[in-house]
């Protein structure tokens, strides 16, 4: 119950404004387009992309499922994206499938606390597999739910893995130990499963060496104290667990990583590692300002404030040290100490980095998100401080822990104040200053908990019975317990923001909505900044040839500059944002309508159609989605050759229908992304489709009238499909099997 309330009550001022979670009050800010209203207050930085990609892919996926459709493909966003093997969107992650169940008002709410409620669980339940009494478990769920790590990417996929971490490690560790080991190995095969499906890959890499090398330095352990031939079984049932995980998660695994593989996320720079002077961010909170409207922040070296959020604490970080020094014996401890190491070289040390690169299936990796699992790992160590000081029947012993503990951190405190403060002036200084005031008054705290159990390891009065002075040491734990809590809340509350309204809507958006209608629109002369931001623009069922995602086709790049000769224009990661600049280009990509800043003219070649609050609108004549050019020879016709618009329908999201009149044999051209997973047929026949303008489909179609269909699935979807269901098949006949040899066993012991 505490460690739910904990994790939960980091929401509660923000559900204090409003039910919805998010960053809705962005869109109103100024270069947000039409959505853009006066006087609303800033917004935390940090938080742009959950309006940018995750709450409009949250909702596009629930109204999908609501139509009783599968949520494949995102028919709004640039010339169409796959929705489900994007990594980021996750629709079939947990907290998504729970989200169906809900009203879409509160879908997105629902998913973070689904999220937050699946890892203060995890990290609890794995602290008491590890023998951990309530309080320390309790320290365990309530560090790691409430940590830097997790807490700053609430409402990311990087949450919706990580949040199984917890439960990964319990399940494998009772694979090792527990005596029913079957039903741990599935258990952990369905942690697995879950983490892949919970959407982002970096860091489900990430989570997963992190798990491999503990449970590799654990086995080696074991190895040596009972030989390898106890240990195989154990060793193998952790092989079987994960490759069965990976087995269930097939279905997206597939078909995201071949998508992956073509996309911008291949050929874009990442971002290095973390500067080590970030390393005192494990204790404060803002040491270096903080992401909210009105207060300073600097020295992130380029990175975002959640990419480098690493605190938990300096309460945390004390006592997991000790926790290492007292209980260096067992082999989890020791193992969880190598995994901390670790997870701090890959986020901080750039060569390190370098090297794991080069490691074969691992490829390219932010490894700064190494700081989530750290956060966990971190989180077991403190618990088990915790847990050393609850336990420790020796007073004077204990004492002597928490002072040596928290006076070197006060040194270490101390010397940051006196030296590292050199260079800032006004809100620099004073944010810098501020950062100073929980860590210590933990360390306060901290101190007087070590005094208390020394003064009570001293006082011999007959007046104290040994059963009120046995009472110390677990009022020291929970005295730890409350002043982390308190600091890890303080420090993350801010962060989560909430409106009472949602998206916002006007009679200019929903007048431009009603106007274009199942038209795209483009943008002219101003990059983006117009119309509906990139994929927002997907939950108010806008089609915009722009969009924002890491699985964006890197051929929208290479293609473009093929057919107009210039590259789209716009140079920020993972956004593809081209300007139209006539009615010939737009055309060519199917744009029906260009909106243009104020009361500039329009591309040449489009029509004025109508002013939307700063912007003007232009019809684009002859465009559409499909066209028709007739084929009167052998040889295809160029991208730029004038076709003929013919009628598109939509049976779902993810089908095209066309019915056509042609006098001679023609190329049907589709403005649509070509990505695997596309399938044609002609009056119910295969019908062959190829690429054209480098990021298109095409397809010869003969004289006549006939109907054509394209639908998107991929074929890596079905042999996911396939190859989830012999996972599962597995994972069943191992269940029966250890069922049957039980009863077995207890027949022949009747």
């Amino acid at each position: 119950m505490w460690v739910s309330a904990a994790g939960l009550a980091v929401l509660v001022p923000a559900l204090l404004h409003g039910v919805y979670l998010g960053s809705y009050q962005i869109l109103a800010m100024p270069n947000h387009g039409l959505t853009t209203r006066p006087g609303v207050p800033g917004a935390v930085e940090q938080t742009s992309d959950l309006i940018g990609q995750m709450i409009p892919w949250t909702r596009l996926a629930w109204e999908q499922v609501h139509h009783g459709h599968l949520p494949l493909w995102n028919p709004y966003s640039g010339l169409g994206t796959p929705l489900a093997f994007n990594w980021q969107s996750a629709p079939f992650s947990l907290s998504s499938l729970v989200t169906y169940l809900v009203p879409l008002r509160l879908a997105f709410t629902v998913a973070i606390a689904i999220n937050v409620l699946v890892a203060a669980s995890g990290a609890y339940v794995l602290a008491r597999v590890l023998r951990l009494g309530v309080t320390g478990a309790a320290t365990v769920g309530t560090v790691f739910v409430l940590s830097g790590p997790f807490a700053a990417w609430l409402g990311f996929p990087f949450a919706s893995v990580n949040c199984w971490a917890g439960w990964i490690f319990a399940f494998g560790i009772l694979a090792i130990r527990a005596r029913r080991p079957t039903w741990a190995t599935v258990a952990m095969a369905s942690s697995i499963a879950g983490a892949l499906y919970g959407g982002q890959p970096e860091g489900a890499t990430v989570l997963m060496l992190a798990v491999g090398t503990f449970f590799g330095l654990v086995l080696v352990h074991d190895v040596g104290r009972r030989g390898w031939a106890a240990t195989r079984a154990p060793a193998l049932r952790l092989v079987g667990a994960t490759i069965a995980g990976v087995g269930l998660a097939l279905p997206l695994v597939l078909p995201g990583t071949q998508l992956s593989a073509l996309s911008i996320r291949r050929v874009a720079p990442l971002t290095q590692a973390l500067p080590s002077h970030l390393l005192a961010y494990l204790a404060f909170q803002g040491y270096d300002g903080l992401p909210l409207p009105g207060v300073a922040k600097f020295g992130l070296s380029g990175h975002l404030y959640n990419e480098t959020a690493a605190y938990v604490g300096t309460t945390a970080l004390v006592l997991a040290l000790i926790a290492i020094v007292v209980r260096w014996r067992r082999p989890e401890i020791r193992a969880l100490a190598a995994v901390a190491a670790i997870c701090l070289a890959l986020a901080y040390f750039g060569p390190l980095d370098a090297l794991v690169d080069h490691i074969p299936l691992v490829g390219t990796v932010s490894w700064w998100r190494a700081l989530m699992p750290l956060a966990l790992v971190i989180a077991v160590l403190a618990g088990s401080g915790v847990d050393a000081v609850v336990r420790q029947a020796d007073h004077a012993r204990t004492a002597r822990w928490l002072g040596a503990g928290f006076g070197s951190a006060a040194a270490v405190l101390a010397a940051l104040w006196l030296f590292d403060r050199g260079g800032l002036h006004g809100n620099r200084l004073e944010a810098r200053d501020a950062s100073f005031v929980w860590p210590a008054g933990c360390l306060l705290a901290g101190l007087g908990v070590a005094a208390l159990l020394w003064s009570t390891s001293r006082v011999r009065s007959p007046t104290i019975s040994h059963g009120q002075n046995r009472y110390a040491a677990p009022v020291a734990g929970l005295v730890l317990l409350a002043t982390e809590t308190a600091f890890l809340l303080t420090a993350g509350a801010p962060l989560v923001q909430s409106s009472p309204r949602g998206l916002p809507s006007s009679p200019v958006v929903r007048a431009y909505a009603r106007t274009v209608g199942t038209a795209t629109v483009g943008f002219g002369s101003t990059l983006c900044g117009l119309g509906l931001d990139p994929d927002v623009n997907d939950a108010y069922g806008v089609h915009e040839l722009a969009d924002y995602d890491p699985s964006l086709p890197a051929s929208y790049f290479t293609g473009w500059q093929q057919v107009v000769g210039t590259p789209p224009g716009f140079n920020i990661l993972y956004l593809f944002c081209p300007v139209i600049s006539t009615a010939s280009v737009a055309r060519e990509f199917g744009v029906g309508y260009v909106l243009e800043q104020g009361n500039g003219s329009g591309p040449p070649g489009t029509v004025f159609v109508r002013r939307l609050g700063d912007e003007s609108l232009y019809r684009v004549p002859g465009a559409g989605a499909a066209t028709l050019t007739p084929l009167p020879g052998s040889r295809l016709p160029p991208a730029t050759a004038f076709g003929r618009p013919v009628t598109v329908a939509y049976p779902n999201p993810s089908t095209w229908s066309v019915t056509y009149r042609a006098s001679h044999r023609s190329v049907l051209r589709l403005h649509l992304s070509d990505v695997p997973g596309w399938h044609a047929t002609i009056d119910g026949r295969p019908l062959r489709l190829q690429r054209y303008a480098g990021l298109m489909l095409e397809t010869l179609v003969p004289a006549g009238r006939h109907d054509v269909v394209i639908t998107y699935w991929p074929p890596y979807l079905t042999i996911g499909l396939i190859g989830a269901g012999l996972s599962a098949m597995g994972l069943a006949v191992g269940v029966a099997v250890d069922l049957r040899r039980r009863r077995t066993g207890v027949r022949q012991e009747g």
